[in-house]
């Protein structure tokens, strides 16, 4: 865990308010509350992590969105977990449908009388404050999603300043602050990894409009709780299914037995991209696909490491570039695929056994170069037998997978040759 530095209502731009003046709008600063890990020394830039704090568009604070008797976790505590975890994060100002904010001319909602109002209603009677109109509504959504995306172009151009890698940048709010991160990443094309939306809402017809089949985009993790607001519950499997069928990662988490409002300890069900089931929390969820989705790419020095300990014959070595669910599938055996290995324990066994096999292995004049997420090593191997002390050399090559910064799957294909 790093120690972490706060740095106070950073301004990130200006919005204008007091719409319907009479002396007509009026300019107001943006801030930020910035949270600096402790510098490790390594040089490596650092993942950065912006996050909206929710109150339904008419409260709350980048200091405190802990409501309902503080059920649940707020924005800024969120923010300190992650930075001690390694994270630039930043904890958002924005404007609220009470300062009668200007929406600015980028347009993330299609219909302003379509928008659902169950939470703001019941937010405005706490305010003594008396309905507001689908256009107060839609103007407050449209100004907060223009605020988050200049924060996400401010942390771009402090990059350098705060050690951020400006291609691992993740939006991330509650409630109202995810609908405002979920606006921002796909109406406002803010240039971001990944999204995590603890409670948002996005409407299918703007999310069809904003993400069209085959179009890409960040990774989403969504978390809607099972007795959520109505509209957050019955539309999160469709927000999912919509962003896996444009060709985008998705996770889904389902928090048991809550409400809207939920701690980042609640215990929760994870749908892994529609795969697998997988008991967690929120924050492990968060942390989970953070890590995997912001990992730094794997470069051809991991890849050269990684073939200097098969040459040193260094299982645990090789064990910390594998992931805990690694797969490897040998170059022969009785599967399709070769011999399957699943787990790292089965893939610790099958990499030892090459070298009972043959004592001597080695695998040299290795290339390698990756693409993304994926990546190639080609090299000759060589080695004797201990069966029957045939020598063997044949040239051959490693299929990776990558994920979370690590090796997911080595898929091995080699060449037999006198």
């Amino acid at each position: 865990m790093h120690d972490v530095e706060i740095v106070r209502d950073v301004v990130y731009g200006h919005g204008l308010v007091g719409r319907a003046r009479d002396a007509g709008p009026q300019s107001r600063p943006l801030k930020l509350d910035l949270y600096l890990p402790a510098v490790d020394g390594s040089g490596s830039a650092r993942p950065a992590l912006v996050m909206a704090f929710g109150g339904a568009f008419h409260r709350g604070s980048k200091e405190n969105d802990s409501f309902e008797g503080g059920t649940n976790t707020s924005v800024s505590d969120y923010c300190l977990r992650f930075a001690r975890r390694g994270y630039v994060a930043c904890a958002i100002d924005y404007r609220l449908a009470t300062e009668d904010p200007e929406p600015g001319a980028t347009r993330v909602i299609s219909s302003p009388s379509s928008l659902p109002t169950s939470r703001v209603d019941v937010v405005r009677r706490i305010l003594d404050l008396p309905p507001a109109t689908p256009d107060m509504l839609w103007r407050s959504i449209e100004s907060a999603s223009d605020d988050m995306a200049a924060a996400v172009h401010f942390v771009r151009h402090h990059a350098r300043d705060w050690d951020v890698d400006p291609a691992r940048i993740a939006l991330g709010g509650f409630s109202a602050g995810a609908r405002t991160a979920l606006n921002a990443a796909f109406g406002e094309k803010a240039p971001v990894a990944a999204v995590v939306s603890l409670s948002g809402f996005i409407d299918a017809k703007d999310l069809a409009h904003h993400v069209p089949k085959g179009s890409g985009g960040p990774a989403t993790l969504l978390v809607s709780a099972e007795n959520d607001l109505a509209y957050v519950r019955d539309a999160t499997p469709g927000i999912a299914r919509h962003l896996r069928g444009a060709g985008m990662h998705c996770d889904c988490v389902q928090v048991l037995g809550a409400g809207h409002f939920y701690p980042a300890e609640a215990a929760a069900l994870e749908d892994r991209d529609g795969a697998r089931s997988v008991a967690t929390t929120v924050e492990a969820a968060m942390v989970d696909f953070l890590s995997r989705t912001l990992a730094p790419p794997v470069d051809t020095a991991m890849l050269e490491a990684f073939a200097d300990a098969w040459n040193r014959h260094d299982i645990n070595a090789l064990m910390t570039y594998m992931t805990p669910d690694c797969m490897f599938d040998a170059s022969f055996g009785p599967d399709p695929c070769g011999t399957r290995y699943e787990g790292s324990t089965a893939v610790r066994e099958g990499f030892s056994r090459t070298w009972r096999e043959y004592p001597d292995a080695q695998w040299r004049h290795a290339r390698h170069f990756t693409a993304g997420t994926r990546g190639v090593s080609e090299w000759t191997f060589t080695g004797t037998r201990a069966s029957d002390g045939v020598r063997v050399e044949a040239d051959g090559m490693d299929l990776f997978t990558f994920e979370a910064g690590r090796i997911r799957i080595k898929n091995s294909w080699r060449k037999q040759r006198p």
